[in-house]
């Protein structure tokens, strides 16, 4: 047996005499579509270009931009994150398409929907091999930076965040492991304090890395028995 994908009665019955004859029949290519659609194509030219950059182009449209005046490679992007939750005052969350649940999982979406409460677009992403397409896609700004090859837990407003928490029972010492795996993905960091180190001693431990160690820190977030708080966010000229 052979698939045949045409709807045409005709075309049918050709391919399937030329196949048991060994041999190729190549259906009628439509070559131009009628003023109608084309008029129709142009007053949806808006439409047409916000659905390609959210990646929901109709399938017909993918499967023939040369008609729409779309660039193939465009027309075929693959929706990259999934709508999970919008919010009236216009905040969102989204989340990647294959994402796989991890321990942190519940955590992520209550920090998420802090931000998108008050208006910030959030999207959760996974890991990605550096070598797959997909990570310049979605991490593609760290590129040439010193978090290339690196996969942030979360996008708020188009900047990178991690998010790190521990393994009970909680110590100081897990402070300070967490501010060290965090900042190696990304300036910006959350870190789970729901044990409640001081914020004196968490500062004190920033402040070290700022001075000492000279690594770039922007900003910091803890994260405390299902509610996040600013901790340090770094002002011009420091």
């Amino acid at each position: 047996m052979f698939a045949i994908q045409t709807e045409d009665d005709d075309d049918v019955e050709n391919i399937i005499q030329a196949r048991l004859k060994g041999e190729t029949y190549i259906p009628k290519q439509i070559k131009s579509v009628p003023s109608q659609f084309q008029k129709w194509i142009e007053n949806n030219k808006d439409r047409i270009d916000k659905a390609n950059a959210r990646g929901t182009l109709p399938y017909w449209i993918k499967d023939n931009p040369k008609f729409v005046n779309i660039k193939e490679a465009e027309a075929i992007k693959k929706q990259l994150f999934n709508m999970y939750k919008k919010f009236k005052n216009s905040g969102n969350i989204e989340i990647i398409d294959g994402y796989k649940k991890k321990a942190d999982h519940s955590d992520l979406i209550s920090i998420s929907r802090f931000f998108a409460q008050k208006g910030d677009s959030v999207k959760i992403t996974t890991d990605i091999h550096f070598k797959d397409e997909k990570y310049k896609e979605v991490f593609g700004d760290l590129i040439g930076t010193k978090y290339e090859r690196k996969c942030p837990d979360l996008i708020i407003n188009g900047k990178f965040y991690e998010y790190e928490s521990f393994i009970p029972p909680f110590s100081k010492i897990k402070i300070k492991n967490m501010l060290s795996k965090g900042l190696q993905q990304s300036e910006n960091i959350i870190i789970n304090n729901t044990n409640g180190a001081s914020d004196r001693y968490i500062l004190k431990l920033v402040n070290d890395r700022i001075i000492r160690q000279g690594q770039d820190i922007n900003e910091v977030w803890l994260y405390e028995k299902g509610k996040i708080r600013s901790l340090y966010k770094k002002t011009a000229g420091k």
